[in-house]
């Protein structure tokens, strides 16, 4: 896979306010109070780009090209169920965790399965552990 150079990070992503970007819509709801749980106990902002997720703590919905590369550079993680927020992930080398949707689910598992990059899809089955700067433990959201 060929990507063009990585963004660099701007000093609106200072350790004073981290945030994990939510990549997509319709998540299910033990993800997303798994995430909304683990962003309250560690301190990071939730900042929604492109999609409305009333979990977020911000919308950002209008982003043109440029400002959604600068936020996705600037993100502590990445949370997403498209295969763009994957591959922004990976682009900018942000911890990430993906969660699967019935109409993305080729495309996200295929590149997951290529990168051998499985511990960053995960399911309500797994007990989540997921792979964000610490761990997110999906079982205490329901």
């Amino acid at each position: 896979m060929q990507f063009p150079p990585a963004i660099e990070r701007t000093e609106a992503a200072s350790a004073e306010h981290p945030y994990i970007a939510i990549y997509g819509h319709t998540f299910p709801r033990w993800f997303s109070q798994a995430v909304r749980n683990w962003t309250d106990a560690t301190g990071h902002r939730l900042l929604s780009i492109g999609y409305r997720n009333d979990w977020a703590d911000e919308q950002i919905i209008e982003a043109g090209p440029h400002r959604f590369a600068q936020l996705m550079a600037d993100a502590a993680a990445v949370v997403t169920n498209f295969f763009h927020g994957c591959i922004f992930s990976l682009l900018n080398a942000k911890p990430f965790a993906c969660v699967s949707s019935p109409y993305r689910a080729n495309k996200v598992s295929d590149l997951i399965q290529l990168l051998s990059a499985e511990r960053h899809l995960v399911t309500e089955a797994m007990s989540c552990v997921i792979v964000l700067p610490t761990h997110l433990d999906c079982s205490a959201a329901t």
